[in-house]
């Protein structure tokens, strides 16, 4: 009698044990579910590495070799699929493993940067929009984050890997394929202006102190036929153009706001275009100076065109100047208009 008594006992546990491992099992697997969380391990789909995409990339926009789909996530708007340098690869960078763990670089909107604030807007109600001119585009960091948001963009960039990531990105996201345009150029000085450059090395171009190392641009005439580069250093063919010639092919009447980050070209780029300030508005501009050379001439720059430059002035220069914005409706910025002022 006992041991029958034992055993009915010893039945009721093991099924409440088993009913809970069975619940729990349903529970975890309902959790995972929800969560959208997805095996990067798949061979049929990409790595991700943030919940909650509004779905998958598409079949017919390929990664390029050593990239990886990261998970955007803009202030205004919904998250979209953005390629970006995966982690075990050779060129991969701390931008691309912060936009992979957050969602954004250093910028997820206009909202959240000085100078692109409501407080700059004639209509706080009415969203600012315009055309924004990305010179030195990375892999999209700024240039999807302000398309997002409603502005018409103009990226340029000289990195062949660069330029395959955003292109990517721009196969997987129609709307922001009808707002950014991307320019695969060097932005260089006027008398280079159509030349091939060499690029030696696929690491960012930073002017490079020694002949042919990594990162050093040369431009000239034999530069689109000899190797310049040193023993063992890849070289890449990229065609240089002024800013003027930039705006000139996109045909864009006027920009709103500008960026340049072109590793210590900037002074270079600037002095090509000596009109730019004038022909544009160019409510707000930023411009990296990482060396005194380019602060000297950024300074020079901004005093003469009428711009204020934020303080504390660390290593990126941001200036606004007393001008209007010009306040459009998204579908009222015509990208050909035939008198763009040049």
């Amino acid at each position: 009698m006992r041991l029958m008594k034992h055993f009915r006992v010893t039945c009721r546990t093991l099924c409440a044990a088993s009913l809970f491992v069975f619940v729990s099992t349903i529970g975890f697997f309902w959790f995972l579910h929800a969560m959208d969380v997805r095996d990067p391990a798949q061979p049929d789909q990409p790595e991700v590495f943030i919940s909650k995409v509004p779905s998958w990339p598409r079949p017919e926009c390929k990664l390029p070799v050593g990239a990886a789909w990261a998970i955007a996530k803009p202030e205004s708007g919904e998250p979209f699929n953005m390629a970006v340098k995966a982690p075990d690869a050779q060129l991969s960078d701390d931008m691309s493993h912060i936009i992979r763990t957050r969602g954004y670089y250093e910028l997820s909107g206009p909202m959240n940067f000085p100078g692109l604030s409501s407080s700059n807007r004639r209509n706080t109600a009415q969203l600012n929009v315009g055309v924004f001119f990305d010179a030195g585009a990375n892999i999209g960091d700024w240039a999807f984050f302000m398309a997002t948001a409603g502005w018409r963009v103009v990226a340029v960039e000289g990195s062949p890997d660069n330029v395959a990531l955003m292109n990517a990105t721009l196969c997987d996201n129609p709307v922001l394929r009808d707002r950014v345009r991307v320019v695969h150029a060097l932005v260089g000085s006027a008398e280079n202006d159509g030349q091939i450059c060499t690029i030696c090395g696929r690491n960012n171009v930073d002017g490079g102190e020694h002949a042919g190392t990594q990162g050093q641009v040369i431009c000239g005439k034999t530069a689109s036929t000899e190797r310049l580069c040193a023993p063992g250093v890849p070289e890449l063919k990229v065609e240089s153009k002024s800013l003027k010639s930039i705006l000139q092919v996109a045909a864009v009447a006027n920009v709103d706001a500008f960026k340049m980050d072109i590793e210590g070209f900037e002074c270079t780029a600037l002095a090509g275009y000596p009109e730019l300030a004038k022909r544009h508005s160019l409510t707000w501009v930023l411009i990296e100076t990482a060396d005194d050379k380019t602060r000297k001439c950024v300074k020079q720059w901004s005093d003469s065109n009428g711009y204020k430059i934020a303080q504390p002035w660390n290593n990126e220069a941001i200036m606004t100047r007393n001008r209007p914005w010009i306040l459009r409706e998204l579908g009222n910025i015509n990208w050909n208009l035939q008198n763009a002022k040049t």
